[in-house]
């Protein structure tokens, strides 16, 4: 007997009550059948075994916005099939949308010098403890899981500069970042044992569970591209967007601000020889290799990290004195 298919257009809905309407159309469903997530789950049951393409997700993921991950969500738990038809432009378009809201409201106050002095170490324990200490160990979770040659190529160049410092800087960059605090005359026993605030936590287990048993394709989309990236991914294709600042290390915060020696900007440097093809390395592995099937869950990925980040980020605000600052 052959496998049920039902095809969701993406185009025809732009609201959760449109979808609801739209399944209702397809399935021939009673006007009272509910319209609701309850009422179709119980639709699902009566139709086990049925395959669901659904087109142009990016577009319902715009549209539905958090609906779209409940949806999901339901769907998962039937006994369906489910299929994202999403094109290569589209997938890297919402990935940019996703990219682009990457801003923190308080860096300001972190790059202008209003965060004293004496709650700056708060900032870079939490920093150290959810992810940059651990950073070469996501990045080899992703290599683990990855079947591909040329992307285990690329995540293993990644690995050995974050793990060893290769030609940049000759020295891993968890212990480069710890430079930072030891030129501003921090006590560097805090950064052994951190005690991670609540949304740090929460962002942390989120690095954990996109980095664990999900695949390559989402393990290396939330630390490569989403954990290294920055607001500023769009001049990867567009030679008029605006580039990720690299003012002079003369004029780095925490020198100019908070007077840390030039020579503990190491870290600083590193990244910047790196930092460029990182950036294409991230791009290729998504836009190349993710299959079109598996590029709905990378985006829902990356916009749990970016909820997660941006909580955190909020929290860093307050503990450093500065929340909401612009």
């Amino acid at each position: 007997m052959p496998t049920p298919v039902l095809d969701i257009d993406g185009t025809r809905f732009d609201h959760l009550l449109g979808f609801f309407g739209e399944i209702e159309r397809l399935l021939k469903l009673p006007p009272d059948w509910g319209r609701s997530f309850e009422a179709l789950d119980r639709v699902w049951q009566k139709r086990p075994g049925v395959l669901l393409r659904w087109h142009q997700a990016t577009r319902s993921i715009d549209t539905l916005g958090p609906h779209f991950i409940t949806i999901i969500e339901h769907l998962r738990a039937q006994d369906l099939t489910l299929e994202f038809w999403v094109d290569r432009d589209a997938f890297r378009d919402a990935l940019l949308k996703i990219m682009d809201r990457k801003s923190d409201p308080a860096w300001s106050a972190f790059t202008t010098g209003r965060v004293p002095k004496e709650k700056l170490h708060l900032h870079l324990e939490q920093e150290f403890a959810v992810f940059v200490r651990d950073f070469p160990m996501l990045v080899g979770r992703a290599h683990g899981q990855c079947p591909i040659p040329e992307v285990r190529r690329e995540l293993a160049e990644n690995l050995y500069e974050e793990e060893t410092g290769g030609l940049h800087a000759k020295r891993p960059h968890p212990e480069l970042f710890l430079e930072y605090p030891r030129g501003l005359g921090f006590d560097l026993k805090r950064f052994e044992q951190v005690e991670l605030l609540p949304q740090a936590k929460a962002y942390r287990q989120v690095l954990d569970d996109a980095t664990t048993g999900r695949g390559w394709a989402v393990a290396a989309s939330v630390i490569t591209l989403f954990v290294e990236g920055t607001s500023h991914e769009r001049a990867v294709f567009d030679a008029s967007a605006p580039a990720r600042p690299a003012p002079p290390l003369e004029e780095h915060p925490l020198v100019k601000h908070y007077g840390l020696p030039l020579a503990s900007l190491s870290l600083t440097r590193a990244h910047r020889g790196v930092e460029g093809d990182h950036r294409l390395a991230s791009w290729r592995m998504m836009l190349d290799h993710v299959e079109p099937n598996q590029r709905v869950p990378v985006l829902l990925a990356m916009e749990a990290a970016l909820s997660g980040w941006l909580k955190y980020r909020a929290e860093i605000a307050d503990v450093c004195d500065v929340g909401g600052a612009r």
